[in-house]
């Protein structure tokens, strides 16, 4: 999955010796934000640089890459849950989706048979005399409830619910994938240092953006399987 347009990247110590040339000014006090500004703020704020990191004592940093390791993989290990939890649903839906084409395939030579039957009309003994002119009012009925279980195999729409779930699944596991190779190549990679709790910050940050990108592609999924016509299943 594509991540969003922030790359981490690690830093080089001697270029960050010198301040931060982001914007530290602090916001003003006077007309208050409304919701919609809301997402603005972060402007505002002045991103830690590896100096800053640099001169925080060890147990904070070790602190901060703690909880943000906690927080960060809390996320990322949802979607390896998410995704096994998405091919069980698939493989129930396929299941499900077998069971009722099976029904049906088998209801239908059912019908064929009884029509077949009917048009014969055999001599099969005084028995079958009286049973023959309640056939056809039966096959009636038959046909008109195999109409409906078609009618409700198509609403369930189980083929295409399996399809969604094995979509749902890879958009998942390539998440999954993507975020913890960032955290072991940008992260680990520099120990508990000031680079590692810098880097850790922002990827974070990104993880937290494209996780609501995720959400969002994941719902679309279930909406577009919802509105699909079910005479084309």
């Amino acid at each position: 999955m594509s991540s969003s347009g922030f790359t981490v990247v690690p830093p080089d110590p001697a270029s960050q010796a010198g301040p931060s040339k982001r914007d530290t000014t602090a916001p003003s006090r006077g007309k208050p934000r409304s919701r919609q500004e809301g997402k603005e703020v972060s402007r505002d704020f002045a991103d830690p640089s590896f100096e800053d990191w640099k001169n925080q004592a060890p147990e904070v940093r070790e602190k901060y890459y703690k909880q943000t390791e906690a927080d960060f993989f809390e996320i990322v290990d949802s979607y390896r849950v998410d995704a096994n939890l998405a091919i069980q649903r698939s493989w129930w839906a396929k299941q499900s989706s077998q069971r009722w084409r099976i029904g049906l395939i088998i209801a239908t030579g059912v019908m064929t048979i009884i029509n077949g039957f009917l048009a014969l009309k055999p001599d099969l003994g005084n028995f079958w005399a009286a049973v023959m002119p309640a056939l056809p009012v039966f096959a009636a009925l038959y046909a008109g409830c195999l109409t409906i279980a078609q009618n409700v195999e198509r609403s369930l729409k189980k083929a295409e619910d399996a399809s969604t779930y094995r979509d749902q699944r890879e958009l998942l596991l390539n998440q999954y994938r993507e975020y913890s190779s960032k955290w072991v190549y940008y992260v680990e990679a520099f120990g508990e240092t000031p680079i590692a709790c810098r880097n850790a910050g922002l990827l974070y940050r990104e993880l937290v953006d494209c996780d609501q990108t995720l959400r969002q592609q994941l719902r679309q999924l279930k909406s577009a399987a919802k509105t699909i016509d079910p005479g084309q299943s």
